[in-house]
């Protein structure tokens, strides 16, 4: 019988193979724990270690100093700080603001990196790879230096409101154009330089700021406190009295001028350019009433006692026209001027048109003086705004050119139609038919109307004519006195014809025609002729036979 031996060497080798690998991890764990504890007693800096980006592993903090200001030394005082506003720039460096900096707190962290807590924690700390860690230094300035930095940029771009002023005196203008104010905003401006600072940036820092505006100046804005139009001489009316206003002399600058000066010069001198009136006071006086426009007469008999009551009835209406001034566009209105024709005003009973008849009435006669008026406003071709004919045809003025009147029923009106006052002049003269002789019996009188103002237009004359459109015959009627002879005939009341009569009116210019205007048409009734024959009627010389 076998007996199976059990080989143990195989075995012993494994576990003798173990005991050294223990060996050596132990002795070896012994002699790394003894490096890393001596490292860890080692008064250096770890690695990957930067203080102001200088490489600091492995230093002590005496040579880490050293080396940090080594690297710092005079590298920071030059960095500029630029300033720039506008086309103004100005720089500082560093060292202006007395920058320092502290690198003991940087250089003490970094020492101390790995040796805070426990062994175990520092020793696996310092086995396990870090990345890179950095420190900083403390920076620092003078902030009395900051603010001396913006004192002198204040100084140098700061400056003071200068007002404009436009002085106007009688004979010149007196011109200044400021300038704005400049405010640097210092809160802004401190700001910026204290990041700059601290960020070590180099780039340029713009200087803020706030401005107030002068005024403006321009040549519109001096035009408008210098110019002053001139004016012409002028009248004025008021109760019927003409006032002479004296001008004024104007006053301007030349502006394309002015818009030159402001162009090159902030301080200049205008001279005041006068502006004369086109019209003086000593012309208008000359312009005034210089001129007779127009003027027409008509003759009336005062022989009978109707036509004496119809001459007292003229003059007292010609008077309370006469001196009448009218300004231009004034109108006139006869019945207003002339007011009511009553026995008050001395009016007499006078023979009238009325509804178809001839009668007696208060202030019979008057209507000679519109009719007259009216000639001559036609004469000078003034705006006639109301004229009626009479009922039946007149003897004193042409077909077709008379206006009756009749207080609250007809008027007549005209228009002062030019551009200066016009005066209305009336006269009632005697007809004498021997001047030498003051005997005469005065058995007509005259009324004459005349114009007085300022002809601008003295080449300019009309002539009036008139067209018989119709002609209506009278009606005779006849009444038979019996102790007459029979050849005799007595007109009591003569007749008159009726008519449609159409008045034109030419326009001549330096006597030649330039136009010709219809101006009125005019309807006229045939008016009874009466006679008185001697013998019997017809009828009763008939019957008597």
């Amino acid at each position: 019988m076998k007996t199976k031996v059990k080989n143990n060497k195989k075995g012993n080798i494994s576990g003798i193979i173990l005991i050294l690998l223990l060996l050596l991890i132990g002795v070896l764990g012994y002699f790394g724990l003894s490096y890393v504890n001596l490292q860890l007693e080692k008064e250096t800096i770890r690695d990957n270690v930067y203080v102001d980006n200088v490489y600091v592993g492995g230093l002590t903090k005496k040579q880490a100093t050293n080396k940090v200001n080594e690297y710092n030394s005079g590298i920071y005082d030059n960095i500029p700080l630029n300033f720039t506003w506008g086309d103004y720039d100005k720089t500082f460096i560093l060292a202006d603001t007395s920058y320092t900096y502290d690198n003991e707190i940087a250089i003490n962290n970094a020492y101390q990196l790995g040796r805070t807590g426990n062994k175990l924690k520092r020793i696996i700390n310092y086995l396990i790879k870090s990345s890179p860690v950095y420190y900083s230094s403390i920076t620092s300035y003078d902030f009395e230096k900051i603010i001396e930095i913006v004192g002198i940029l204040k100084s140098d771009i700061e400056r003071k409101l200068d007002e404009s002023y436009i002085n106007v005196y009688s004979d010149r203008v007196i011109v200044h154009i400021g300038q704005s104010e400049i405010k640097v905003i210092e809160q802004s401006l401190l700001d910026n330089i204290k990041e700059h600072i601290l960020s070590l940036d180099s780039s340029f820092i713009t200087i803020e700021h706030n401005e107030q505006f002068p005024f403006t100046v321009t040549s519109n804005r001096i035009y408008n406190l210098v110019h002053k139009k001139a004016i012409n001489a002028i009248y004025t009316y008021n109760n019927n009295i003409v006032s002479v206003v004296k001008e004024k002399i104007g006053k301007t600058i030349n502006k394309k001028y002015v818009d030159t000066l402001l162009t090159k010069y902030k301080d200049f001198t205008v001279v005041i350019e006068p502006v004369y009136p086109l019209l003086y006071a000593s012309e208008l006086y000359e312009e005034l009433f210089k001129d007779e426009l127009s003027t027409y007469k008509t003759t009336f008999s005062i022989t009978s006692e109707n036509n004496f009551n119809r001459s007292i009835n003229i003059s007292l209406a010609a008077n309370e026209i006469n001196g009448l001034v009218l300004a231009p566009g004034d109108a006139f209105s006869f019945n207003e001027v002339v007011g009511v024709r009553s026995e008050e005003k001395g009016y007499q009973v006078a023979h009238v048109y009325y509804n178809g008849e001839v009668i007696d009435g208060i202030g019979g006669g008057i209507c000679q003086v519109s009719s007259t008026l009216y000639n001559t406003a036609l004469e000078y071709n003034l705006d006639i705004i109301e004229r009626s004919n009479h009922q039946f045809t007149v003897g004193y003025v042409p077909l077709g050119q008379d206006a009756a009147v009749s207080f609250g029923s007809q008027d007549f009106g005209f228009v002062n139609s030019t551009k200066w006052p016009l005066k209305i002049e009336v006269e009632v003269n005697d007809v004498r038919y021997d001047e030498n002789n003051e005997d005469e019996v005065i058995k007509a009188q005259t009324i004459t109307f005349k114009f007085i103002g300022t002809d601008k237009a003295s080449d300019i004359s009309y002539l009036y004519y008139h067209e018989i459109i119709e002609e209506r015959p009278f009606v005779t009627e006849i009444e038979y006195d019996e102790t007459k002879s029979d050849d005799y005939v007595e007109i009591t009341q003569y007749g008159k014809l009726g008519y449609h009569i159409i008045t034109f009116r030419e326009i001549y210019q330096n006597e030649v025609k330039i136009s010709e205007e219809k101006v009125a048409d005019s309807y006229y009734r045939p008016y009874t002729q009466i006679e008185i024959h001697g013998g019997v009627t017809p009828l009763e010389e008939i019957l008597s036979n």
